[in-house]
């Protein structure tokens, strides 16, 4: 269990990096378009009949909008909320678990089964409460990765989404 809780703390912590850079994506364009968007109501005015003001700034509205909206439907700083959260519980028990292994029999406070019945309580709910995985435990106790097919532009985009329940309803590798 120590050895999946090191594993799972790395992915969750990739997953995080991943999420990071991905809401930079947007967050970047959105503060970008957001300010030429308020810039041109105002300085356009001189320039340009407001006609063409109204269509830049409906245009660029839209666009900001848009953006907003794909980062909110993909659940962007949920999950990468979620990721982080669930790294810093794993590595928890993974180090409380170092920890009770090498402190001697003798100087131990808790049971053997008390203390492995808490870890895996702790190991289940940090589980169920990060971000649903394609990986299963089983992967991760075997050091194999499921096989991955190339996607394009819209199955990575919809990849990003969250899993259906069914997705999970065979419980037979965990």
């Amino acid at each position: 269990m120590e050895d999946q809780c090191r594993d799972l703390y790395k992915k969750n912590m990739i997953d995080y990096e991943y999420y990071t850079r991905l809401a930079r994506k947007f967050n970047i364009p959105i503060i970008a378009l957001s300010a030429v968007n308020s810039l041109s109501a105002i300085i356009l005015n001189q320039f340009v009949d407001q006609v063409w003001v109204s269509l830049v700034n409906s245009i660029l509205s839209a666009g900001i909008g848009v953006a907003g909206s794909i980062q909110l439907y993909l659940k962007v700083s949920d999950k990468m909320t979620n990721s982080l959260r669930s790294a810093m519980s794993f590595n928890k028990i993974s180090l409380k678990i170092a920890k009770e292994l090498a402190t001697p029999l003798d100087l131990r406070t808790t049971d053997g089964q008390t203390f492995v019945s808490e870890c895996f309580a702790e190991f289940m709910t940090t589980i169920e409460q990060g971000n649903p995985s394609h990986i299963s435990v089983h992967h991760l106790s075997t050091k194999k990765t499921p096989p991955c097919k190339p996607l394009g532009f819209f199955g990575r985009l919809l990849a990003l989404r969250e899993p259906l329940l069914s997705d999970y309803s065979d419980t037979s590798s965990v």
